[in-house]
């Protein structure tokens, strides 16, 4: 889905640009946070607790820094690297 995701430190939101609808995921929800190299660019694979699991594409190579000093400050959980 087209959209945007903001970090906040004790969640992130992703916000679709077609539906306007927003959701929210509590940090305290997060099990395994996965960085995926994709045909086209690379994804954020967010596991939680539940079983539940979200994919945010169309990063960049050099998001990565970004999304790893997050989610070691406030998450408090490495980014594993994954090839597809």
């Amino acid at each position: 889905h087209n959209g945007q995701l903001k970090f906040q430190p004790n969640s992130f939101t992703f916000k679709n640009k077609k539906t306007n609808k927003s959701e929210q995921i509590d940090k305290e929800d997060v099990e395994n946070l996965h960085w995926v190299r994709r045909a086209k660019g690379y994804c954020l694979k967010v596991l939680l607790k539940n079983g539940s699991n979200y994919r945010f594409d169309g990063f960049s190579e050099n998001d990565l820094q970004k999304l790893e000093e997050y989610s070691s400050k406030n998450l408090k959980k490495p980014i594993e690297k994954q090839e597809l």
